[in-house]
């Protein structure tokens, strides 16, 4: 069957990284076991032990999975499928992660964005109406906020953001920063967008405090007030931009349900990575196997969900009435 959306351009960090990080100078790379473990592809620079939602959600629709926008050769490059220009440790302020050395921001996923419109869409093309029905049709996704406090208003050593903006000061500070760069998004020809929300913070492996390891309310909080904004801001944003159509995905709800009822999701471990983490509860130490029983873990790493986690999300948000809301992404495709 024909997929609804002929596209899928992905947008944000490393929840959705499918191999960007792979190609710049930088610190946050995972192309290496046993990152990849389940992946066919092996060790792809995808931060957990398979596919991402959007490679997931690539699938269901019936198309490829969104290559890496850093492996590609745009003078040859003839898809009309989709790119990925994610990047591990980007966010959406310019400076967060820059203490890992090269990110590419949320602002030059845009700009990559922006050439791939002009040096392969646009010329394949017979005019510019047919252009805008073919990007108006395609799904962006955008998971992106999470590093600017863990990499950013969390390193009070590297950013003084904690120091100048309390948590409501900053949450406004990034909402009107992505707002700007939204605008930019919309311009280009971006009109149904899948907005992923913060996680609980509090509750990823690396911040989960021991001996009792409960997770870190303040940092939950830091997280609630980021969506609440968020959910204010997509609602201004559809006003205030005519067509465009926001599904949220609730992962802030949707973990912490997985979190709280752990068996009704078939997992037995929503605490600990299922990779070997050292005492840090970073990202996985290259070469030591997993645990052999990843399913049934929640979190691969210290900051990243497995596989198995992912495609509970991915397919609630295709074609259930939970995480994404208040539409899921059937329904986006066909409105």
């Amino acid at each position: 069957m024909k997929s609804a959306a002929p596209a899928i351009y992905v947008f944000g960090d490393s929840l959705v990284d499918c191999g960007n990080n792979n190609n710049i100078q930088t610190f946050v790379k995972v192309n290496y076991p046993p990152y990849g473990i389940d992946f066919v592809g092996g060790a792809t620079g995808r931060f957990t032990n398979g596919k991402t939602i959007p490679d997931i959600t690539a699938e269901i629709l019936g198309l490829p999975m969104p290559p890496a926008y850093k492996s590609l050769n745009l003078s040859s490059f003839k898809n009309l499928t989709g790119v990925n220009y994610a990047s591990g440790g980007g966010g959406i302020l310019p400076e967060t992660g820059r203490n890992f050395g090269k990110v590419i921001t949320f602002g030059q996923q845009i700009s990559y964005f922006q050439t791939t419109v002009e040096q392969v869409l646009q010329p394949q093309f017979g005019n510019l109406e047919d252009l805008q029905k073919y990007l108006s049709k395609s799904i962006f996704m955008i998971a992106i906020g999470s590093n600017d406090y863990i990499n950013n208003y969390l390193q009070p050593q590297y950013y003084d953001t904690s120091r100048s903006y309390t948590p409501l000061t900053f949450a406004q500070l990034l909402m009107k920063r992505f707002s700007r760069l939204f605008e930019r998004l919309y311009k280009l020809g971006a009109r149904k967008v899948v907005m992923y929300e913060l996680n609980p913070l509090g509750c990823i492996p690396r911040y989960r405090t021991k001996p009792n390891e409960k997770c870190v309310e303040e940092y939950n909080d830091l997280a609630r007030n980021f969506n609440s904004h968020l959910n204010q801001t997509l609602e201004r944003l559809t006003h205030f931009h005519p067509g465009t159509i926001f599904t949220k995905a609730q992962l802030y709800e949707g973990t912490k349900a997985m979190i709280e009822n752990p068996s009704k999701f078939g997992f037995n471990d929503v605490k600990h990575p299922c990779c070997y983490t050292g005492d840090s509860y970073q990202t996985c130490i290259r070469g030591l196997p997993p645990c052999q029983n990843s399913s049934q873990h929640l979190w691969w790493d210290g900051f990243h969900g497995t596989e198995n986690s992912y495609s509970l999300i991915a397919n609630g948000c295709y074609n259930g009435s939970a995480p994404c809301s208040p539409i899921n992404i059937d329904q986006l495709m066909r409105a």
